[in-house]
């Protein structure tokens, strides 16, 4: 997948809208043909310790409805920080199995990234 956000809001209150493409013409999109939109909006932010999200699918599919509610956490360890993301309400219309390759893959991508810095 590759992705971007149209607009980014960084405070409480705020929040963005992420479009995520998939590579594989095969896959089907939750909003679009290939594509998924996501509305969040950020309900807490507490620097540096944690951040409340909720997250809507721009979707006509009843299945992709729900709410999620995703939290952030970050503490610090002896060797740097542990970052843990926990998950509620996914809609029903989301499998488990790829709910769990998809944060495995961001926490994947996260921990590329800081390593790098």
């Amino acid at each position: 997948m590759s992705g971007h956000f149209e607009w980014f809001d960084a405070r409480p209150g705020g929040g963005y809208r992420l479009i995520l493409s998939y590579d594989d013409p095969g896959i089907a999109g939750k909003s679009e043909a290939h594509t998924d939109i996501a509305d969040v909006r950020f309900v807490a932010i507490d620097t540096p310790r944690q951040v409340i999200e909720e997250a809507d699918f721009v979707s006509d599919d009843p299945r992709l409805s729900a709410t999620m509610t995703i939290t952030w956490s970050v503490a610090a360890e002896s060797t740097g920080s542990r970052v843990t993301v926990t998950v509620s309400e996914v809609p029903e219309g989301i499998s488990k199995s790829d709910h769990d390759t998809a944060l495995a893959s961001t926490l994947a991508n996260l921990a590329d990234y800081l390593a790098a810095r």
